[in-house]
């Protein structure tokens, strides 16, 4: 049970009776971390098969996340326990759609950037160590909680760009990249938590891999089909 629903996370499937999961199955999978899909204003988003049965969107990793819903998507990150949580409270049969990809793709825009950021400064306290600055996901106002923007190296790692002041962060990824300001003595703890494998200072980005235009709206209806 655990090598079959193994083999088939790390990669988006089509969406199919197949590709939905009981809750129990993926107890013993082994998988740790998940990322479900969750409405703007909080709590799970849940959709409905033709028998009734409640389906929760669920992906092994952001990458895939991003790539089926949009980098607008809101998320939380779930726990195995808190999914038998929700099984165990839910009023009708819940099924999983773990890493599928979602019938109506891309729904929620990101924020045009220059409307809102920089985000809000975290208040500092005297003697504070210095702070510097990260290239995020556009995010909503309203979240709470910011995703860090991570980069690709040549090798296919993933990569934390870092950047000692806003000046800096503008002129290597451009106008439109969102950016947050961390502590200095943070950044090896938000790669981590983040995935990436190294970190970049002040790194100038190609104009090509730099985000060039705000995403274009999007229909927030929900279907499944």
């Amino acid at each position: 049970m655990r090598d079959s629903v193994m083999e088939e996370t790390g990669r988006l499937r089509s969406l199919s009776r197949a590709a939905l999961h009981q809750v129990d199955r993926l107890a013993h999978s082994g998988i740790e971390r998940l990322y479900g899909l969750s409405l703007p204003r909080g709590g799970l988003e849940w959709s409905q098969t033709p028998r009734g049965e409640a389906v929760l969107w669920v992906y092994s990793s952001i990458q895939n996340l991003v790539e089926s819903c949009g980098a607008g998507q809101p998320w939380v990150r779930l726990t195995m326990a808190d999914l038998i949580d929700v099984d165990a409270t839910a009023e009708v049969p819940l099924l999983v759609a773990l890493d599928v990809w979602h019938p109506d793709g891309a729904r929620y825009p990101d924020v045009d950037p220059r409307e809102w950021e920089p985000l809000p400064r975290r208040e500092r306290v005297a003697d504070a160590p210095d702070t510097v600055w990260v290239p995020a996901r556009s995010a909503n106002p309203r979240d709470r909680r910011v995703e860090v923007e991570l980069r690709t190296d040549s090798s296919g790692g993933r990569v934390l760009l870092v950047y000692s002041s806003i000046e800096a962060l503008r002129a290597g990824c451009g106008p439109h990249q969102a950016a947050v300001e961390i502590l200095l003595e943070d950044i090896a703890q938000v790669a981590d938590d983040a995935g990436a494998g190294s970190v970049a200072w002040d790194l100038e980005l190609a104009e090509e891999l730099r985000h060039q235009t705000p995403r274009v709206d999007w229909t927030r209806d929900n279907r499944f089909r």
